[in-house]
């Protein structure tokens, strides 16, 4: 874990984490008569919070430029004996998986922005002999922003995992959850009212208001009042003065839901619905903030807060 290790029970809330890293895999290299071989090692799992059989509650957060660590390189030099035998395998570490967790126990997300993480890369492999017989073979790139392992129990709800570079953003099956934002999933997402395969539209990682740096949601965002209040919290991440549920009329809710943002930023006032849509659809540019999503640019103003 680049920030966190729990093998306990831990609760966060109201709170972000950005620019974590676990370490990288460890080179290896050697030189050998007749036959050599090497392999790099693993990238470590899980660029901001390991969970080790232990229990995690994650409320009202932000997760975002979070790293799991690249695979490390292996390079393999081969002698040949008196009789011009001679091998040279060398094989890259495995990236680390989970940009942002590893889940090996119970974890819980609800009301939480976890966007553009990073998992770890492939290891390189180099491999030399006199007479050509060389194997190479790169290591596995990691997986998931999120990385839920078969034994970990894993609940989500009314959260945006989105805009990993690299891999899935979920990659393991989600236990229990409803009204998530999921742009790219590996494994099973229950529930009903979930949005999936959609870029969320967020401005970026900036002061928005509050203590802690959030991701607005920009005009337009999918996510505008598509969530649900579960446990029912008085604020956004932010904290006073910024309720976590704000119904705009003008837009419809998700069925059932109660015109909560999906995420941990909730507008506070909204211009003019039609308006709004109107700048969207002419690409409108002044003042606008703009980033490129896994589906390609996102465009709109940002909400006020």
């Amino acid at each position: 874990g680049g920030a966190i290790h729990n093998e306990g029970s831990l609760v966060i809330n109201f709170s972000s984490f950005s620019s974590n890293r676990t370490g990288n895999g460890g080179k290896a290299s050697g030189s050998f008569c007749v036959r050599a071989s090497t392999i790099g090692g693993d990238g470590g799992r899980g660029g901001a919070i390991y969970n080790f059989a232990g229990t995690l509650v994650i409320r009202n957060s932000t997760f975002s430029n979070n790293r799991a660590g690249d695979g490390g390189e292996a390079r393999a030099v081969s002698k040949a004996d008196d009789h011009g035998n001679e091998s040279a395998s060398a094989r890259g570490g495995d990236g680390g998986e989970g940009g942002v967790i590893y889940n090996l126990g119970s974890l819980s997300i609800t009301n939480t922005t976890i966007t553009a993480n990073r998992v770890g890369g492939a290891g390189l492999a180099f491999a030399s002999s006199s007479n050509g017989n060389e194997t190479t073979q790169l290591g596995n790139r990691g997986t998931g922003s999120v990385f839920n392992d078969v034994s970990g129990l894993f609940v989500l709800d009314s959260s945006i995992v989105a805009n990993t570079n690299g891999d899935d953003d979920i990659n393991g099956n989600v236990s229990a959850g409803d009204y998530n934002l999921v742009e790219d999933m590996s494994g099973i997402l229950p529930g009903t009212h979930n949005i999936i395969g959609i870029d969320p539209m967020l401005g970026p990682l900036a002061y928005n208001g509050g203590p802690t740096m959030t991701h607005a949601l920009l005009c337009g965002s999918p996510a505008i009042d598509q969530g649900k209040n579960f446990g029912a919290s008085g604020t956004d991440q932010r904290g006073a003065g910024f309720a976590r549920t704000f119904d705009n009329p003008a837009i419809g809710n998700a069925a059932d839901g109660d015109g909560t943002d999906i995420g941990a930023f909730g507008r506070q006032r909204w211009p003019n619905h039609d308006t709004c849509v109107a700048m969207r659809q002419a690409g409108d540019r002044p003042g606008q903030e703009r980033r490129r999503g896994r589906y390609g640019p996102s465009r709109g103003r940002l909400c006020p807060h």
